[in-house]
């Protein structure tokens, strides 16, 4: 599942969306706004897509990493719009029987 989303992404419902009984690894990552860049003060980040390109190009990715690495699922989340400091701007799921194939592909998503 790939999305481009306006609202708060909830994370809870996005990593139990996908969850398989064959899969002992669940990997959560979260982009977040923080509250500095370069040495100046963040209070929010702004995000704008063409959804016709980048519904797309989300969905080769997540494509890309299950033929790449042996894992069940992967979901990518990005979210357009204003978003505050300790709010997450992406967020990508991925599952697999074992921890490590989840990590590396959700690191290769990143």
């Amino acid at each position: 599942m790939a999305r481009l989303t306006d609202t708060a992404i909830d994370v809870v419902a996005l990593a139990s969306a996908g969850a398989r009984e064959d899969c002992g690894a669940v990997v959560v990552f979260l982009g977040t706004t923080r509250d500095h860049h370069a040495g100046r003060r963040v209070l929010e980040l702004a995000y704008e897509a063409y959804p016709r390109m980048a519904e797309p190009a989300l969905e080769r990715l997540e494509r890309l990493a299950c033929e790449r690495y042996p894992i069940a699922s992967c979901s990518i989340v990005h979210r357009l719009g204003v978003v505050p400091v300790r709010e997450a701007s992406v967020a990508v799921v991925v599952q697999a029987a074992h921890r490590a194939a989840a990590f590396d592909a959700a690191q290769w998503v990143m």
